[in-house]
């Protein structure tokens, strides 16, 4: 039926979607379910591994606490061998003699699920019994083992386990004591001994001990210049040391203005000025003698007064430079012109009017 069919039964059309776009619809929900489902399956499988983390860590606290209790796990050889230890409880001769906690250590519903062969191949974590450490242990390899672990039913058919905890001291059962105890019998006395005594000979005298030298303090050594304040023209100053102590005792070391310490040669320093200038005898035998004190001393600079320059001149007279180069006036006389005296020199114009 076409358009003007319908228009004319008065059937009105409506457009629908096509096999092509249904398909590409049904296509994208199956990709994202695909990608929904592999994120799911990836956060339920941390899921399990962190609480198989924190289910080991709980059984590892029961086993510690099951051992301080007197419990004994030498012979287990399994998880499922220490979860049978930790579900039982002391027998109740031991329960009434023992110190401690006496019950289980564990919801006697817990039951271990076991990886198969194929689950064990493909690296997942499992739990297993370290008989060495006695200790539970994940790993990701070797035999198969405890995948996770499950609490089923109310515990009301589970029989309860006994486990007969021996323990090292017991309370006591036949005596008012706290412990059971027998006293030692008391032995016999002895009868008398025959000792057999050898003379002494005399000992030689003791040799005599000299006593250790004691040590002695050497002197510090002496400088050339003590401490002053001298014009800056006299720096840079030189210095020497002298030492006061025996010849061969002793070498002198020095340091200016807190540097490195330096072995003095003998030859005269020179110091600038502000300084400040330490030194000090150190022994050559330490047994014989003790180092000096630290002698130091400061050198500090004055300022000097500069004198004012001398300024000289290459001419004795200045008569004939500033003369006046202009005709004189009438009525006036004209002054004399300077002359050269014996020497060489020109005669000043005040000289030659006192002539």
């Amino acid at each position: 039926m076409n358009r003007e069919s319908n228009l004319k039964f008065g059937v009105r059309s409506r457009p629908g979607f096509s096999f092509v776009e249904v398909l590409l619809v049904v296509s994208v929900l199956g990709v994202l379910s695909l990608i929904g489902m592999s994120f799911i399956s990836g956060v339920r499988e941390q899921t399990m591994d962190v609480r198989l983390q924190s289910d080991t860590d709980l059984l590892n606290r029961a086993v510690t606490s099951y051992l301080a209790n007197n419990g004994d796990l030498s012979d287990c050889e399994s998880a499922e061998d220490v979860l049978g230890k930790l579900k039982s409880a002391a027998t109740e001769a031991s329960a009434k003699r023992t110190l401690g906690f006496t019950g289980s250590f564990v919801d006697p519903r817990i039951q271990p699920v076991s990886q198969s062969q194929e689950e064990a191949k493909s690296g997942k974590p499992r739990v297993a019994w370290n008989t060495t450490k006695l200790r539970f242990e994940i790993r990701n390899d070797g035999p198969p083992g405890v995948k996770r672990f499950e609490t089923s039913g109310d515990g009301s058919g589970i029989p309860e386990a006994v486990d007969d905890r021996a323990a090292t001291m017991k309370l006591a059962v036949e005596d008012n004591w706290i412990w059971d105890y027998t006293d030692r019998a008391v032995p016999p006395p002895m009868g008398t001994t025959s000792v057999t005594v050898t003379p002494v000979t005399e000992e030689p005298p003791p040799m005599p001990i000299t006593p250790p030298t004691p040590r002695k303090n050497l002197l510090p050594p002496e400088f050339s210049v003590p401490t002053t304040t001298r014009p800056i023209t006299e720096f840079d100053l030189p210095l020497i040391f002298t030492n006061p102590n025996p010849s061969g005792s002793s070498k002198i070391v020095y340091s200016i203005d807190y540097g490195n310490w330096i072995d003095f040669d003998g030859v005269a320093i020179t110091v600038p000025p502000g300084s400040i200038v330490k030194a000090q005898a150190l022994p050559e035998n330490a047994d014989a003698y003790y180092a000096s004190r630290v002698s130091q001393e400061s050198y500090s600079a004055s300022p000097v007064k500069l004198e004012m320059p001398e300024i000289g001149s290459s001419a004795t007279s200045f008569a004939s430079r500033f003369a006046p180069r202009c005709p004189p006036r009438s009525g006036t006389t004209t002054p004399p012109s300077s002359e050269t005296d014996s020497t060489g020199g020109s005669t000043r114009l005040s000289d030659r009017m006192g002539a």
